[in-house]
């Protein structure tokens, strides 16, 4: 049934009921959406075609009662409607607030004094995660070969890099797309490629060309990163701390 046939349908009916009907003191109309919200409109045409068969539902629902009580019962519905809808929105707020506290909290394995990071590095269509070093000495991040090579980037120049050890080595310097760590994500960044013979426990270094300018402490009891929020990464819009319980 198209759009038209239902409204009209709708105002016939309308048009039927006894004198004391909503419709002649200025009626109003109600539909839910997929996701629950109720929503009040006073003119048919601005109801969604999908929410029309909802109409006639909910108008009969009152239609025998006299006019005071009908009009008392509805005001009463729209009032617990709308209460219902702020109750709804503040929820929201809240679980956007514990969500945004929780992406400021990144897990980390802690080795003596070791800090490994999970590491997502994104190169074309592929994604891999690894486990990197944090490493405030290492200008760039370093990554392990046998970790680059799932991302198949190619060279874009031979560099040298100075190991622990004070040994210096030959690397490939490679471009990642991205390289996420909990809520902060970096484009376009540089890693040197090395081949590094035996066990190692991580998987390369993450070093400063993706933590420099970012705030943040080590929580070793814990084993977290803590990250404070900054300019960039502040809490999300329409988010109010005082609605979250501490």
């Amino acid at each position: 049934m198209n759009r038209w046939l239902k409204i009209l349908l709708i105002c016939f009916t309308v048009a039927c009921l006894p004198p004391f009907s909503p419709t002649a003191r200025g009626a109003f109309y109600r539909y839910t959406t997929e996701n629950g919200k109720t929503v009040f409109v006073d003119d048919l045409q601005k109801i969604p075609e999908r929410y029309l068969d909802q109409i006639q539902t909910y108008r009969e629902r009152y239609d025998n009662l006299p006019p005071e009580e009908r009009e008392a019962l509805l005001e009463k519905e729209r009032e617990a409607a709308l209460r219902a809808e702020a109750a709804r929105e503040k929820e929201a707020r809240i679980e956007a607030y514990r969500r945004y506290l929780d992406s400021l909290r990144t897990p980390v394995t802690i080795y003596g004094n070791q800090v490994l990071v999970p590491v997502i590095l994104g190169y074309g269509p592929r994604e891999v995660r690894a486990m990197l070093l944090l490493d405030t000495g290492a200008s760039i991040i370093a990554l392990h070969r046998d970790v680059a090579e799932m991302l198949y980037m190619p060279s874009k120049r031979k560099s040298r890099a100075k190991m622990a050890d004070g040994k210096v080595v030959e690397t490939d310097v490679v471009q990642l797309d991205y390289v996420a760590v909990g809520p902060y994500k970096r484009e376009g960044v540089l890693a040197g490629v090395l081949d590094i013979q035996g066990g190692a426990i991580h998987d390369g270094l993450l070093g400063m060309n993706f933590l420099r300018g970012l705030d943040y402490r080590i929580d070793f009891d814990a084993s977290l990163i803590r990250w404070r929020p900054g300019v960039v990464h502040g809490p999300p819009p329409g988010v109010v701390p005082e609605d979250l319980e501490r």
